[in-house]
């Protein structure tokens, strides 16, 4: 039982990576600076989710701690962002 769930979390992590390589596809292909921001923000969220899944696979807390510091500065990070291309757009 335990091999399979180590080889279940582990094809998890493969496929968050694969997402995360996606998202970082919609980084640099943009074509907006809003697609970029949500690109980033995807990113953020995957590489809390590989955290998480990390955390269970190795038993640590330590990887649950970091995928929510990271979740809460992506949050702040993407809601600033938002707000600057609120005001470069103007009311």
């Amino acid at each position: 039982m335990n091999e399979l769930r180590t080889t279940i979390l582990i094809a998890a992590i493969t496929a968050l990576a694969l997402a995360l390589a996606v998202a970082f596809i919609r980084v640099i292909k943009g074509p907006s600076t809003a697609d970029r921001l949500v690109g980033i923000d995807m990113s953020g969220n995957i590489g809390a989710g590989i955290m998480g899944v990390a955390g269970i696979l190795y038993d640590e807390d330590v990887f649950l701690d970091i995928a929510i510091i990271l979740i809460v500065t992506g949050f702040v990070g993407t809601a600033t962002f938002a707000q600057l291309i609120g005001l470069r757009r103007g009311p």
